[in-house]
């Protein structure tokens, strides 16, 4: 579907608006969100896609899943894509690795690992690399927190939607 296909789609639905966000923390992004927004500043759906540590995060596809996710919501009048939280074992991790070769940099780098087992190693030239291994099920755990399902038709908006709906109202 081009652009102009899919805003007259968007039209017919009662769609005035469309917002993304993301949320990502230190060491990952986490989710893209798309909320479709009417005349009256009301969400009419959300969709949400969730990034996984085993890929390579590309916002163009998560833009789009999360777009896809919040038509196929206002279109079926459904909530649906239940996240489910214990999708992965206990034991399933990545490894992450930082280097620094600064005292800045190294700040930088335990900042970002506070509170995570790390282990440092001392390479040449003075840079030090920091290793951690991080739970899979991460991006699921933090979403979860906030949204029960990828797709939603009349959500109730969160704290940070809330803010994005003023700032529409006030622009109008």
């Amino acid at each position: 579907m081009n652009p102009t296909e899919l805003m007259s789609k968007l039209s017919r639905l009662g769609i005035w608006e469309i917002k993304y966000y993301n949320k990502k923390t230190e060491l990952s992004n986490i989710y893209d969100v798309c909320i479709l927004i009417d005349k009256n500043n009301k969400i009419l759906s959300r969709g949400i896609s969730i990034c996984s540590l085993m890929d390579q995060y590309v916002r163009k596809i998560g833009k789009n899943k999360s777009l896809g996710r919040a038509i196929k919501a206002i279109e079926n009048k459904v909530n649906s894509f239940e996240i489910n939280p214990i999708r992965f074992k206990d034991d399933e991790y990545v490894r992450r690795s930082f280097k620094s070769k600064t005292k800045e940099q190294d700040e930088k780098v335990k900042s970002k690992l506070k509170g995570i087992p790390t282990f440092r190693k001392e390479l040449s030239n003075n840079v030090i690399e920091y290793s951690c291994k991080i739970s899979l099920a991460c991006p699921i755990l933090e979403t979860v927190k906030e949204f029960k399902f990828k797709s939603e038709f009349l959500p109730s908006p969160t704290k940070f939607e809330k803010k994005i709906l003023e700032r529409i109202k006030e622009t109008k």
